[in-house]
């Protein structure tokens, strides 16, 4: 997978060079000592953060709307994947996107995700202290005031990078959602934004799609 940047000359991120969620070590390589000592000594009790390029980024507590739309989209895509042996993972579950190459000091926590890796799923029943290895298929990250540039550039030049083939970036209150697809050539990130109303499919899952009428329908009635 080529490593050069996502074009992002199509993206117009809300709240553009605020991030929302803040690297608490600058934008300097993360000392050894922090990787050897700390963080391992912390998991499980650890406050939710990612590590992106040598940068922990804390993770603020979400609201109500981003709850409601994980929730819907969890429950939707649980039940349509039930019968095809892939799981539906939700944060907080650490991935790391670079596994495979040795970059152990890499991780995200994504809102969702979907995996139907049978290996890696057996491996992750099988243990209580590991986690996933390498790029999802298709990932859901969702919106916060002031964390969109977050997950609209910095997470999208990431996971176009580690060559997620779909990534949907929704906004629960502009009720819009960014989709970004990796076409075969793997050239750059095709990107659409659509109304987050009736029923998106999933591009790398045919057959399965999210019903957006469903997760907003008690507002739609007010």
């Amino acid at each position: 997978m080529a490593t050069s940047a996502l074009p992002v000359q199509d993206i117009e991120p809300v709240g553009a060079g605020s991030l929302g969620v803040h690297p608490v070590v600058g934008t300097s390589p993360l000392d050894e000592r922090l990787f050897d000592e700390y963080l391992p000594n912390s998991r499980g009790v650890k406050p939710c953060y990612e590590i992106i390029d040598g940068v922990i980024y804390m993770m603020a507590s979400p609201k109500f709307w981003h709850q409601r739309v994980f929730s819907e989209m969890f429950f939707q895509l649980k039940q349509q994947l039930a019968s095809h042996g892939c799981e539906v993972m939700q944060a907080p579950f650490d991935v790391y996107l670079f596994w495979e190459e040795g970059d152990k000091k890499n991780y995200v926590e994504p809102d969702l995700f979907i995996t139907c890796d049978q290996e890696q799923i057996k491996r992750l029943r099988a243990s209580e202290q590991d986690y996933y290895h390498g790029a999802p298929k298709f990932i859901v990250e969702i919106l916060s005031p002031g964390h969109e540039s977050h997950d609209l550039v910095l997470k999208a030049q990431l996971y176009y990078r580690a060559g997620v083939t779909e990534y949907w970036a929704v906004d629960p209150l502009g009720r819009t959602i960014h989709i970004f697809t990796l076409p075969e050539d793997g050239v750059e990130y095709r990107i659409k934004i659509l109304e987050a109303q009736d029923t998106i499919p999933l591009a790398s899952f045919p057959g399965c799609a999210v019903d957006f009428n469903a997760i907003f329908q008690d507002e739609q009635k007010e």
